[in-house]
């Protein structure tokens, strides 16, 4: 025996008021006040290091060749090398001293790295009460400097020449 399309409609109709009438399982909704973790890594004191670029060029300021030197430094290690970015500009250093915080400190360091340079002396860091240059070798109590050879020679601002030269140095210091 064959049903009909109506039969067929009829019965589905009836089936979907039955399951229409029937209760709903009462749904208790609760929200959690919970803290999600933070994706960020947690500072592990022991040993930072930091890779620089130097850049050093000729200037013509105030009609005197001079040599000015220029910093970049993108990211911060901890002592697990947790990576901790940075500014992506350079610092001047010139004559006087840089310190590198603020917006560039996050979460990373307690204190500001500084780094400075005085007339025709080495560019030197500190940290907290640490001070080291970039000529200071692996084993220094308070930081030291692996340091690349420049990728050019010397500049002969004296030639007044338009030149520039970069190195790059990786840093290391108790944090």
């Amino acid at each position: 025996m064959m049903k009909s399309p109506i039969s067929i409609s009829l019965a589905f109709l009836a089936f979907l008021l039955t399951s229409l009438a029937s209760p709903l399982p009462d749904i208790d909704v609760q929200v959690q006040n919970t803290t999600t973790p933070s994706l960020t890594p947690r500072h592990v004191p022991g040993w930072c290091s930091f890779h620089a670029k130097v850049f050093e060029s000729c200037d013509d300021s105030h009609r005197r060749w001079t040599t000015r030197h220029q910093i970049g430094i993108k990211y911060l290690l901890d002592a697990a090398k947790n990576k901790y970015p940075w500014s992506e500009r350079r610092y001047y250093i010139d004559e006087g001293e840089v310190w590198i915080g603020n917006e560039d400190k996050r979460r990373a360091l307690d204190e500001y790295l500084v780094v400075e340079k005085w007339g025709n002396s080495k560019v030197s860091y500190r940290y907290d009460s640490c001070a080291w240059n970039e000529f200071d070798i692996k084993g220094w109590k308070c930081g030291w400097c692996e340091r690349g050879e420049w990728k050019r020679g010397d500049l002969g601002c004296e030639k007044r020449g338009p030149k520039d030269r970069m190195h790059d140095m990786d840093c290391f210091f108790p944090c």
